[in-house]
């Protein structure tokens, strides 16, 4: 121990102090003394720096250009037809709309609609009244006369199954028994198979 005692000079503790200073702390001190830019992509070790490490402006500015679409994929091959559902529950009643407005009147001249025994039906009538229709003599036959207006074309239709026989037409003047005086007679006839018998359905009778 003597020998070891008289070499532990001052000079000599404080030279392994610092040794051990340089060993252990030595790379934070270094580090802590690197001038300015004096650290290159030499002193970087593979893989130093991550991503969490780079400024968000930095990865803004290294980002590229969105690339162009590439080419659609083929369509796929059209699945099996599914089995057909269960009929649903009928649905409720809808509430009744409300009533529309009433239509201009029509440009005929004027028209009315009249029953097998030649009478107007109420509402069914245009500058014709009761006084100018008349029954002729023969089943079936409307005697117009006092119309009071210049017409120059008369439709007549019977109301019901077009399929049902009969005949609907119209003479200029009296006939079929009406009386003189009478501008237009309408037939309204249905055909028994040996006889004109009056129809029981209403007629329309325009006058244009």
């Amino acid at each position: 121990m003597k020998p070891l005692r008289r070499r532990l000079t001052y000079a000599n503790v404080m030279s392994s102090i610092a040794v051990f200073l340089v060993l252990a702390g030595g790379t934070a001190f270094a580090a802590s003394q690197l001038g300015k830019e004096s650290v290159g992509t030499k002193q970087l070790a593979k893989e130093a720096v991550s991503l969490a490490k780079i400024k968000k402006a930095t990865k803004t500015a290294l980002k590229g250009a969105t690339g162009p679409a590439g080419p659609a994929g083929a369509a796929g091959a059209a699945g099996a037809k599914g089995t057909t559902g269960a009929k649903g529950d009928k649905g409720d009643k809808g509430d009744r709309g409300e009533k529309g407005d009433t239509g201009e009147p029509g440009s005929a001249l004027a028209f009315v609609e009249v029953s097998g025994s030649g009478t107007i039906v109420e509402g069914r009538a245009k500058n014709i009244a009761q006084s100018s229709i008349s029954k002729g003599t023969t089943e079936g036959t409307f005697c117009f006369s006092n119309l009071g207006f210049n017409w120059t074309v008369v439709s007549a239709l019977r109301q019901g199954d077009p399929g049902s026989d009969g005949v609907t037409e119209y003479l200029r003047g009296a006939a079929g028994g009406c009386p003189a005086g009478t501008e237009i007679t309408v037939f309204n006839r249905l055909y028994s198979g040996t006889s004109f018998t009056t129809s029981a359905n209403n007629a329309m009778i325009v006058f244009n």
